[in-house]
This record gives C-alpha cells, structure tokens and sequence, in this order.
C-alpha cells in the first residue's frame, strides 16, 4: 500500500505545472528538457513531444544562453541560482522574442536531483511600462519629448562632459489663435511647427516641448555661436511661414533664447535659465528675434525681482 500510495502521489513538477498559469519547465544538470507544463506548450508554440530532450538554449535568444547555464551549475552547488528572477528575451517556436521572467529552483525526487523554471511571459507589463514610460516622457499632443526627458537628456550630456547648446523658443502670436480660432486650431498649429522645427534640427539635437508654446532644441557638441546663430534663423524662418488650419491662414512669430554649456551653466537648471533669460530678451527685442545670453541678463533680473520686491514694501508702508 505504501509502494502504491508513493506511485500514485504527483511529482513535484505535476503539482506545480497543474496549479501554475505560467510555463513551467523541468530540466537534468545539462540544461536539457525532461518534462514541459501545458502553459510552456501554449506560451512556446512545442509540444510536449517535440521540446523534451532538447537544450533549454532554444527557448531564448544567443546572448542570454549563458545566463542559464550559470543558474543550473549555481543549482547544482547547492547556491541560489542567478537571481529570484532572471528577465531574458524568449524564442517562440516561429522565431519571434518576447520578454520573460524565469523563477529558479531544484528540488529531489528520491535520490533525483531536478532542476526546474517558472517562466512568465512579461509582454503586457513591458507594454504597461513602456505606456507609463511614454506618459511620463512624451508630450501626448506633439509626440515630443517632455520636460522631464528633456531635463534627464540634458543632465547626461553634461555629465559627459559634451559641450552642448540650447535653443530655447518661444511662439509670438500663438494666443491670439486659441481666443479667436478654438484650441483645436492651436493644437494643430503646434503639431505643424513640431514638424517644421524637426525639419530643421540637425542630427542627433533633441526638440522638446516644455510648455503650453514653449519649445527646446538640445544640440550635444555643437556650441559654435554662428552655426547656432544660424539654426536660430533657420527656426524662426520655418515658423514665419503660413499656416492654413480650418480654412484660416495663421501666422505667427518665433522667438529664440541660445545659452551653451559649460560657459552659461554648468546644471541643466543654470542651463535652462540662461537661455529663458536670453529668450526674454529677445521677446522683449520684437517678434522673430533671436539673443545669446550674456551675465548682464541675470544680473538684471535679479535687480528686477529686488527693485519689484522694494516697490511692493514701499506701498506697504
């Protein structure tokens, strides 16, 4: 009765492929296949038939083979093998990658050492992350990096110790197309200039939209003030052309604020200032002007906010 009871009581692996939604695998000390869940069938595309005896090597791609290997011989010693989770890029039967989470163990059945993964297939929640990544980075009208992309790039390039310029833009005109057309008609004038600035941003420069018409171009290694000088007129060339949305012609004016690192900030927010300030210059010049920044700009409007922060305690008193 006990040889039979012990006969007739599932294997560690039946128990846990029965109540596992996710693949599970079993294989010897040489990474080959011995015994394959319906989950591992349907998430591979091989029958139980056509995988067992093969090497567990065909489930994922090249470079990550290695990887497995290290996990079994870690097994084999008694250690934990890799990590709890080891995320790899899986091969259907047809070819195809997916991401996946294997979870390792071993257990002994009788005097038989088995080694055996969970595998679970990461593709919705790589989807997942990749939405909440775009969400986070991306503006969702113009499909341009955001703010805070624009931030993180630029902190890497001076990390990197790159001399790189900002081209900070500003649209003139742009308000008086939301009161009078709808922002429908904005939305898409801003869709129309994302274009036209992409069109003229050299390559490898990063366009960002920072604000409501607020715009950056983030060039790495390319401080030169005349080539920059030049893009600026480019800039303020392709946003002078008419626009025609919903039967109206638009026209509006581009204004452009140009500081360069290490010279006008040595941080992304130093950076950022300078050429805000450079660009309130230029708004202040007229429409369609372009200013470099200089010193004397912050100098004056740290005296702005000091002479505003006086005048409000004199009418106080």
């Amino acid at each position: 009765r006990l040889e039979a009871t012990a006969h007739s009581r599932p294997s560690h692996f039946e128990a846990s492929a029965a109540t596992s939604p996710n693949a599970v695998i079993c294989t010897d000390r040489d990474a080959r296949i011995t015994a394959w869940s319906k989950a591992a069938a349907d998430m591979f595309g091989y029958s139980a038939r056509e995988i067992e005896g093969k090497s567990l090597d065909m489930l994922v791609v090249p470079e990550d083979r290695e990887r497995i290997h290290i996990a079994i011989e870690n097994a084999v010693k008694g250690g934990v093998a890799i990590d709890d989770a080891s995320e790899m890029t899986a091969l259907r039967s047809a070819g195809d990658p997916f991401p996946v989470e294997f979870n390792w163990s071993r257990w002994y059945e009788g005097d038989q050492l088995n080694f055996g993964a969970i595998v679970r297939d990461m593709t919705e929640q790589r989807r997942e992350h990749d939405a909440l990544y775009h969400l986070a980075n991306f503006d969702s009208l113009t499909g341009l990096p955001n703010r805070n992309l624009l931030h993180q790039r630029t902190r890497e390039a001076l990390e990197s110790g790159a001399e790189l310029a900002l081209i900070m833009v500003d649209l003139d005109g742009f308000k008086d197309v939301n009161d009078t057309l709808g922002h429908a008609a904005g939305d898409m004038v801003l869709q129309t200039v994302t274009k036209r600035l992409l069109a003229v941003a050299p390559p490898g420069a990063i366009v960002a939209r920072i604000g409501g018409d607020e715009f950056v171009m983030m060039l790495a290694d390319d401080n030169d003030p005349l080539r920059l000088a030049a893009i600026a007129r480019e800039i303020i060339s392709v946003i002078a052309e008419p626009i025609v949305t919903d039967g109206h012609e638009v026209r509006i004016a581009g204004s452009c604020g140009l500081a360069v690192a290490p010279d006008h900030g040595e941080s992304v927010d130093e950076l950022m200032s300078s050429a805000d300030l450079a660009l309130f210059q230029a708004k202040s010049s007229g429409r369609g002007r372009s200013f470099f920044f200089i010193p004397a700009l912050r100098a004056e409007a740290v005296a702005r906010r000091m002479y505003e922060a006086e005048l409000y305690r004199g009418v106080e008193r």
